[in-house]
């Protein structure tokens, strides 16, 4: 992301959450309907969501303190921890008190070991641009829709084809000299395919 700015590349790359954000498809009846078919028959199991959230934690930036839900304070790791170009805060509980607390379940994603729950926070005054953001808002404007509405139908169907119908799914040489012929090599096929239903529909 970082290089496509610099560079200056017009470019949309959305992020796993981008249709989530669009109202035409987070209240489509149709998507709701096909995403639980896919929740039903997808083989990984998705991360159980955690009742107790960092908002459930007390927190003071300032005086660098943490009080997790259970009434205890948290361990102070640094504040050197980067994540998408921001710097952030880091607790974590003690291995004792997660221990003694009764709703662990809900607090910890994974089963009790080496440690106990952890919680970050952004650093505030942080000017580090952050490159996935200006992505985000790029996508969710009017003029960033209509880019990416032209790669559905332009770029797509070009790698289902490829990928899906001709079950090319990988490269099989090595070497970037190999591996450009190989790919011109399928992308020739699918062209001459194209050309062949066109002839075909202009003789009908």
């Amino acid at each position: 992301m970082e290089y496509l700015y610099q560079e200056k590349i017009n470019t949309v790359i959305p992020d796993t959450q981008f249709r989530q954000r669009d109202p035409l498809f987070k209240n489509s009846e149709a998507v709701q309907k096909h995403k639980a078919h896919r929740q039903k028959t997808r083989k990984d199991k998705p991360k159980r969501k955690l009742g107790y959230t960092s908002d459930k934690f007390t927190l003071n930036r300032e005086a660098k303190h943490c009080v997790c839900p259970n009434g205890h304070e948290m361990m102070y790791h640094g504040d050197h921890f980067i994540i998408n170009n921001k710097r952030y805060l880091r607790f974590k509980s003690y291995l004792k008190n997660c221990r003694a607390y009764p709703l662990q379940k809900d607090c910890m994603s994974k089963p009790l070991k080496e440690h106990g729950r952890q919680v970050s926070c952004a650093v505030d005054g942080e000017s580090n641009t952050n490159y996935l953001d200006l992505m985000k808002a790029k996508i969710n404007s009017e003029s960033g829709k209509q880019q990416y509405a032209k790669r559905m139908w332009t770029i797509e169907p070009v790698f289902a084809n490829i990928t899906s119908n001709k079950s090319i799914n990988k490269l099989s040489l090595r070497g970037k000299a190999k591996v450009t012929c190989q790919w011109t090599l399928c992308c020739i096929m699918h062209n001459i395919e194209k050309l062949w239903r066109y002839v075909n529909l202009v003789q009908i």
